[in-house]
């Protein structure tokens, strides 16, 4: 079982590697997910919980589905 916490330490470093490997900067992921820079900045470094929503925003502007990103957040966590 993976707790909220180590969720929330594995989502931000997915969003953080992902956002790097697209040469985006968090202002530019910021952008294209309609979220304020500083929101992105607290979920990458796991101090704030994304919602239902967020989820959907930030994996549509990286690119990918939001299925994806809970693909790669679980591979993180060893599942």
């Amino acid at each position: 079982v993976i707790m909220k916490r180590d969720v929330q330490m594995y989502l931000g470093g997915v969003i953080r590697d992902l956002r790097i490997n697209r040469g985006i900067t968090q202002e530019k992921l910021a952008e294209l997910s309609d979220l304020d820079p500083t929101h992105i900045s607290m979920i990458e470094r796991s101090l704030r919980f994304p919602t239902f929503k967020t989820l959907f925003s930030l994996a549509d502007a990286l690119g990918i589905p939001a299925s994806k990103l809970v693909e790669l957040v679980e591979e993180r966590a060893g599942k």
